[in-house]
């Protein structure tokens, strides 16, 4: 199941806490909801009817600062899949831009050539990753030759004992 799905199925607090062996203390579950959801921190503290203090304090102490940032990651790789299914529709409108021929000359140049930029990208990306996987393919087979090399040292010196 993917993360994204699962967040959304999950109540706030728990996915927060679930993969911690010990969540975090009431008041600072409430302050760490209140700042996920609020624009300052002024606004988070106040409703989650702390002082600035204590915020302040929460934010430094390593373990909340630690399931803060989590928190954060999560809810941007929410937005990113959200955006990454709207990315078909962004592509059709594009191409309708630069298709329309009632749209300005520049909307129309703006859309063809993003259209072939995030083409030329998305190759290259693609090319990458195979790279990449060629590059953690030969490194884990090297890994393995050399622990066999050394394994079979080991057994040439037990032997010559």
């Amino acid at each position: 199941m993917s993360k994204a799905k699962t967040l959304k199925e999950k109540p706030a607090a728990e996915h927060l806490t679930d993969e911690q062996d010990n969540p975090l203390p009431e008041k600072q579950e409430a302050a760490l909801l209140s700042l996920l959801s609020h624009k300052t921190l002024k606004e988070s503290a106040l409703a989650a009817g702390i002082s600035m203090p204590t915020l302040w304090r929460y934010l430094r102490d390593p373990v909340f600062s630690l399931r803060y940032r989590e928190a954060r990651r999560e809810l941007v790789e929410c937005a990113m899949v959200r955006l990454q299914n709207d990315a078909e529709h962004a592509a059709c409108v594009l191409r309708d831009v630069a298709d329309d021929k009632q749209a300005p000359a520049s909307a129309r140049v703006t859309a063809a050539r993003t259209i072939i930029e995030l083409s030329v990208k998305s190759v290259e990306l693609g090319d990458l990753q195979q790279r990449l996987a060629a590059l953690e393919d030969y490194v884990t087979k090297k890994a393995d030759q050399d622990a066999i090399a050394r394994d079979k040292g080991d057994d040439d010196e037990e032997d010559e004992e």
